[in-house]
């Protein structure tokens, strides 16, 4: 390879990869989701089957934290690479500020800093993660600047990470820009902290890898009672392709001193008596949500919340709309784990002799003969 060539190829290296393939867009043309597009704010992704990077990109990390699916990763910092540097950091609390911030803020306190491209970028799950490192407090730096920012959505972003882990751990967080900075409170129990080897994982596998270790979160604070080191966390083997984000983050709320009411801003799907248990939704479904199994006399559609990302595909493709926002999914349903049942329907014969599964309730006609009539 000549100099010329490499020269290309650096140049045409991206500092966001994008995995389209995982986008809902790219799954069906009914899908309705634009969550990336939405906040980016140098207008650099364009939508076809899926969402395409174009010039302009400034690595903001906005679509990171946006996207329900995991579209996007960030390379430089990865979530990894934040998450070493925070178990790095001696004291209470963490100090997480955009890059622009950084610089006055590390004559004040660099050795409790770290520097993000955003503060949209800090999600529920990088939040907890920072926790899971050892410590207590984080202070989240958002002056009154960012809503005049080019970025001005990742602030926004930034206040829902912050108000959720708050509801889920209260005063876990603090969100603005005090001054003077608050004082160090202590230092990190010995041998806490987040390995290094997950450097390789994207948020879906460390998340369960970092708030797991949280065992880490109540040891440290039984630690200030008994006067000895909280041991070094334990990690599972890496997830990568096949935990969901919000699978994982059911992991995640089994070690957190967290209630089993909480709300965590999902919401369930709920089907209608128009279902007719197609296939359509559940194959469909980017995270494994949704499992169609038909045994015998019988078709159940079951739900599972620790998977669910909340995306809305299933909602945008159902070809009879019998899908629908249903009840706050809470902390409780996501520990459960277990899949609930949605809807049931038995065998039945149409009036035109095709084969359809009936729900209760529902019309007594097969799929074919309910979209013809349809206007």
């Amino acid at each position: 390879m000549n100099l010329e060539k490499a020269a290309e190829l650096l140049t045409n290296l991206k500092p966001v990869r994008v995995e389209s393939a995982l986008c809902v867009q790219a799954r069906s043309a009914r899908a309705g989701c634009r969550a990336c597009m939405d906040v980016c704010p140098a207008g650099s992704l364009t939508m076809g089957r899926g969402p395409q990077l174009g010039e302009g990109c400034i690595a903001c990390g906005l679509c990171v934290s946006a996207c329900p699916t995991g579209v996007f990763r960030l390379e430089e910092p990865s979530d990894a690479a934040v998450l070493g540097a925070a178990r790095k950091v001696a004291g209470d609390p963490v100090i997480i500020a955009c890059h622009m911030a950084a610089g006055a803020l590390a004559q004040q306190a660099p050795e409790r800093l770290l520097a993000v491209p955003c503060i949209g970028y800090v999600t529920l799950e990088l939040l907890a993660g920072v926790l899971a490192t050892g410590h207590r407090r984080v202070l989240l730096w958002r002056p009154a600047g960012c809503d005049g920012c080019a970025r001005k959505a990742g602030a926004a972003m930034a206040d829902g990470a912050a108000r959720a882990l708050n509801e889920l751990l209260p005063g876990s967080v603090t969100l603005g820009a005090p001054a003077p900075l608050p004082a160090p409170e202590g230092v990190l129990a010995a041998g806490s902290g987040i390995d290094a080897t997950m450097a390789a994982q994207d948020r879906r596998a460390f998340l369960g890898e970092a708030v797991r270790g949280a065992g880490g979160l109540m040891q440290l604070l039984l630690a200030d009672w008994v006067k000895k080191p909280a041991p070094p966390p334990a990690f599972l083997v890496d997830k990568v392709g096949v935990a969901h984000r919000r699978e994982v983050f059911a992991e995640a709320l089994a070690t957190l001193p967290v209630a089993l009411e909480a709300s965590l801003h999902l919401r369930a799907p709920a089907m209608s008596a128009q279902c007719t248990l197609c296939p359509v939704c559940s194959r469909l479904c980017p995270s494994g949500a949704l499992r169609l199994d038909g045994a015998g006399e019988e078709r159940i559609l079951w739900w599972q919340a620790s998977r669910c990302g909340d995306c809305g595909l299933c909602r945008d493709v159902c070809p009879l709309k019998a899908v629908s926002d249903g009840e706050v999914v809470t902390v409780g349903r996501v520990r459960a784990a277990a899949p609930e049942r949605l809807v049931a329907g038995v065998a039945a014969t149409c009036a035109c002799g095709r084969e359809y599964w009936r729900v209760a309730g529902g019309p007594e006609r097969c799929l074919a003969c309910r979209m013809r009539s349809q206007p």
